[in-house]
């Protein structure tokens, strides 16, 4: 195994070793710090080959839950649901649409699903209250399209909406934004026509803090689950989950399990999603895997 990179983040308390074996494949070995106060730190490994990236989260018993909650024990070591990165997992098949307007483009839709075990109940209705096990990780933005680069991140980019056209002439998707020696000043005034300097600079570093955002929450990292606090329940269409959660809830059946990618604007959107303290859970922009089981729903 020769190491490559070393990577430290004090803000998150989040760390990772990346790698290559002697078959050249990369590795990725890290700890992330808990996404929020209920829960134990999660280790990840990863292995991108040829063939795509796989993820895998395990719950560690790391240290014990907050001690404002009476529980004292640490949380038993238990894997989670698997959630792959979009780009791996995709390819996979079997993907439904969730918005209704990529079924001939299931794969480009902003908000997808697939089955992972059929459920025998009944189907969630709006209004019902419905009892769910879920968790929620990071995947990667190198798995965007130039559509979602346009849709999800530069239309939230004030005053920038006119680049749109530029943007998909040019084929801009995740990887090309978040290469800074591709992504400079020069092709933004060059190929995009960019005449005023500040709203080069200011598009610019954006794009940087996208790439910085990858390294500070690597694809793969655990931001929530209910592994420690027992089943979730809301009422089905009532806006108390994002919206990505919401449409998938709305087509399972009780004892299905599902498989949820959605992107920023079926997720927590341009700000992302913080802890009262100020702490980043989830990074602006973030694409979302949902891992979820239905329950009971009445």
């Amino acid at each position: 195994f020769q190491m490559r990179n070393v990577y430290l983040n004090l803000w998150t308390l989040s760390a990772f070793v990346s790698g290559t074996n002697a078959a050249g494949t990369s590795i990725n070995i890290g700890v992330s710090s808990p996404a929020t106060h209920l829960h134990a730190p999660t280790a990840f490994v990863g292995l991108n080959s040829a063939k795509g990236n796989r993820y895998a989260n395990v719950n560690t018993a790391l240290s014990p839950p907050c001690a404002a909650h009476k529980a004292a024990t640490p949380t038993k070591a238990t894997h989670t649901l698997f959630a792959g990165s979009a780009s791996s997992d995709e390819g996979d098949g079997d993907w439904n649409d969730l918005t209704g307007d990529f079924s001939d483009d299931i794969l480009s839709s902003p908000a997808k699903k697939k089955i992972l075990t059929e459920g025998s109940g009944d189907v969630a209705t709006k209004g019902s209250e419905v009892e769910i096990n879920y968790s929620g990780t990071l995947v990667s933005l190198d798995g965007w399209t130039a559509d979602d680069v346009a849709e999800c991140w530069l239309k939230n980019q004030q005053g920038l909406d006119h680049l749109v056209p530029a943007f998909l002439s040019s084929s801009i998707d995740g990887p090309k934004l978040m290469d800074e020696e591709y992504f400079n000043e020069d092709f933004v005034e060059k190929t995009l026509e960019v005449s005023n300097k500040i709203q080069r600079k200011k598009i610019v570093m954006a794009a940087k803090r996208l790439s910085k955002q990858k390294e500070e929450f690597p694809e793969g990292s655990m931001f929530d689950s209910n592994a420690d606090r027992g089943p979730y329940k809301f009422v089905l269409g009532g806006g108390k989950v994002i919206r990505g959660m919401d449409l998938l809830v709305s087509t399972m059946k009780v004892g299905e399990k599902s498989r949820l990618i959605c992107r920023a604007d079926y997720g927590y959107g341009a700000e992302g999603m913080r802890k009262m303290t100020g702490e980043v859970i989830v990074p602006p922009f973030a694409t979302l895997c949902f891992d979820i089981e239905l329950l009971s729903a009445e």
